[in-house]
């Protein structure tokens, strides 16, 4: 497979086949989290509030409105349906 190839194939596959995707090629996956580099913490907390407030770092939000449709959101999610945070949205807070 091209790389061009590899990588779409990568963009598409639904989030169980990703890790199926790398099993199948022999890749290596890494990650860090804030626990690696302790000492770092407060320099990296700056820094992302400041891209956050500058609009530099964002997030998607898929909101379901009702719990009638609860269901539908639950089966979004565990599908990959949905993209960024899966919310649910009852009702409004002076309701």
């Amino acid at each position: 497979m091209t790389e061009s190839k590899n990588r779409q194939w990568i963009l598409n596959a639904r989030p169980a086949g990703k890790l199926t995707g790398l099993v199948a090629r022999r890749a290596r996956m890494k990650g860090f989290t804030a626990l690696d580099y302790p000492a770092r913490l407060p320099e990296a907390l700056e820094a992302l509030s400041r891209w956050r407030r500058d609009g530099r770092l964002v997030h998607k939000e898929d909101v379901a409105y009702g719990l009638e449709n609860a269901p539908k959101a639950l089966l979004r999610l565990f599908s990959g349906e949905n993209f960024g945070k899966q919310l649910m949205k009852i009702t409004d807070a002076g309701a």
